[in-house]
């Protein structure tokens, strides 16, 4: 299952209410049991049945990351690219995808960045950028 794997879309409200939902437990639990609940909620729940439905309904991992990062450009305040990529880990395991939610550093200057990856490959991030940061921390 790659990055070109035709899954279903998800809907603006549905990603709204799930970056809140990411964004609030982050400040209220930490990272560790933020991931943990919702590697759980992701492991219970299950997508509608989409046999008979349009193929317009279908998407690519990278067109759920796009809207993901789309809805989030409109939140009031920071929505950083740890809540996004958390968000779309969970959309993604929903689909029954196997992402990896990877956070690396780097040095000099200091940075610290968060993105999903799929069969090793970046799906809401530049290649190029990650490939310079130092993986200290994945989730699968």
């Amino acid at each position: 299952m790659g990055p070109t794997q035709r899954v279903p879309c998800v809907t603006i409200r549905a990603c709204a209410l799930i970056i809140i939902a990411v964004h609030t437990a982050l400040m209220c639990l930490g990272l560790r049991r933020t991931v943990v609940l919702l590697g759980r909620i992701s492991a219970r729940w299950t997508l509608p049945n989409m046999h008979g439905r349009s193929p317009h309904r279908l998407a690519t991992p990278a067109h759920i990351a796009r809207q993901v990062a789309d809805v989030a450009a409109f939140f009031p305040g920071r929505i950083v690219c740890l809540d996004q990529s958390l968000v779309l880990w969970f959309l993604l395991r929903r689909r029954h995808l196997v992402p990896n939610l990877r956070i690396g550093i780097r040095t000099l200057p200091f940075g610290a960045h968060a993105w999903v990856d799929l069969a090793g490959f970046p799906i809401n991030e530049d290649p190029e950028r990650v490939r310079l940061l130092q993986i200290l921390w994945t989730q699968a």
